[in-house]
């Protein structure tokens, strides 16, 4: 009989399955630490974002009853220059996010989303999954497919995109 091992939150992956009920899978250690490197960079970005908010609405002066005004300040500018670099800095957390079969179907969406854009468009990232011998995914089905996902619709990742992404990271270390 074999023991089982000890597990914390960060390296348990829920999913919601076509069955009723939800599955656990464990995390390899790679794939965990990026998750929390994930966790820590967005906490700084909607903490930079709020910043900025609150910078923002700091500087929308009322003037009248019927007429507003908006002095930016230095102050503003800063705020929103560091929060600027947040986003950068979020960016590129999902361009070095490696995909993985355990990577959560969330994060994955969010390194398709910012893969695609850094390659230029569906239609090149599509090109050149298919140049490396990966799935044939269209650029149509792929836009429809990130576009379902950001208005929550997309349900699991399809296993096509997976395997596009882990195919990607796979080159891109072999080129390294």
């Amino acid at each position: 009989m074999t023991t089982p091992t000890t597990e914390t939150k960060a390296q348990r992956k829920t999913f919601d399955g076509p069955s009723a009920g939800t599955a656990t899978m464990s995390l390899t250690p790679g794939t965990a630490s990026q998750l929390q490197r994930i966790a820590t960079i967005v906490a700084k970005f909607r903490e930079a974002g709020e910043a900025a908010r609150i910078a923002v609405a700091e500087c929308n002066h009322r003037i009248s009853d019927t007429a507003g005004a908006f002095i930016p300040t230095p102050e503003m500018e800063g705020t929103v220059r560091q929060a600027e670099a947040a986003a950068h800095a979020v960016n590129q957390v999902y361009l070095d996010t490696l995909a993985t079969p355990d990577l959560p179907d969330g994060i994955l969406i969010e390194v398709l989303q910012v893969r695609v854009l850094e390659q230029g468009g569906c239609d090149k990232w599509c090109a050149k999954i298919r140049s490396l011998g990966g799935p044939r995914i269209t650029a149509r089905w792929l836009f429809r497919c990130r576009h379902n996902h950001m208005l929550g619709m997309g349900g699991r990742v399809d296993p096509r995109v997976r395997r596009a992404l882990i195919l990607e990271d796979a080159h891109t270390q072999n080129i390294r």
